[in-house]
């Protein structure tokens, strides 16, 4: 079943919705890159997620200098 089966807005087509997402995201590898290498960052950031050429997702995210993955 797909959303525009449903009536917009829908309890239905928001849970089919969700589960076109879901399947999409199924098998794929969500990757973050940390960089802690910036003096200026004072606290967490992190990139939008980028789909790459292999359908797996990452970012980066920049952290304050000594501040641990935890």
């Amino acid at each position: 079943m797909k959303p525009g089966d449903y009536p917009l807005r829908s309890s239905q087509s928001r849970a089919a919705a969700r589960r076109v997402v879901k399947d999409r995201q199924a098998g794929k590898r969500w990757i973050t890159l940390i960089d802690d290498l910036s003096d200026d960052v004072e606290e967490p950031r992190f990139t939008p997620w980028i789909e790459g050429a292999d359908g797996n997702f990452g970012r980066v995210a920049a952290i304050p200098k000594g501040m641990s993955v935890e």
